[in-house]
């Protein structure tokens, strides 16, 4: 699932006590502003609403292929061979809808 802005997201993770030292896979896109958490595939409808989205099946998004990344984008929790389950979107979604009282500036853009 996409959010933006990434400290809102950052915000979300922290909310739900995700600790990103665990491994669970979160991408920071410094150039968009964007946040990627990886959900389970399919449970996505959950996650809509002005500040996330989810990618479809029929879009793709480019990975740092080392666990830092670039100043353009970088694992915020670079998964391991041991990665945690992946975070539920629902519980990432309700989150955000919690801390509803940070607003943002822009409606999400794709």
């Amino acid at each position: 699932m996409v959010i933006a802005p990434i400290g809102l997201g950052l915000d979300a993770l922290d909310k739900m006590g995700a600790d990103v030292h665990l491994g669970y896979p979160v991408l920071a896109d410094h150039i968009s502003d964007r946040l990627y958490v990886m959900v389970p595939a399919g449970t996505g409808h959950t996650a809509q609403g002005r500040s996330m989205r989810v990618l479809s099946r029929n879009q793709q998004l480019l990975l740092p292929c080392t666990p830092h990344g670039t100043a353009a984008a970088h694992w915020i929790s670079a998964p391991r061979d041991n990665t945690p389950p992946l975070l539920q979107a629902d519980t990432v979604a309700l989150a955000l809808r919690q801390l509803g009282q940070r607003q943002v500036a822009e409606p999400f853009r794709v």
